[in-house]
């Protein structure tokens, strides 16, 4: 597993408000990411600021979903792979 450096979503939420733009692609991030999921057959479960976690990549914030210990996986799912 990789070390990530950044800060969660909590954390970046203290700095103030945010550009509604910036909001709407951290939305757009999230989104993504639980589609990828659940295209996959899992559901996260635990999605709260704390496991929204934004990491630096060359000058740009990118968010990352953290802490699946709760995801539940479909069985059908995995029977078919």
């Amino acid at each position: 597993m990789p070390l990530l450096r950044g800060r969660t979503l909590r954390e970046a939420m203290l700095d103030g408000p945010v550009p509604w733009w910036i909001a709407a692609g951290r939305v757009r991030e999230l989104l993504a990411g639980l589609s990828a999921l659940h295209a996959r057959g899992v559901l996260h479960r635990d999605v709260k600021l704390d496991n929204c976690f934004l990491v630096c990549d060359a000058d740009r914030e990118t968010l990352k979903l953290l802490d699946l210990g709760l995801a539940k996986v479909s069985r059908d799912d995995l029977l078919s792979r």
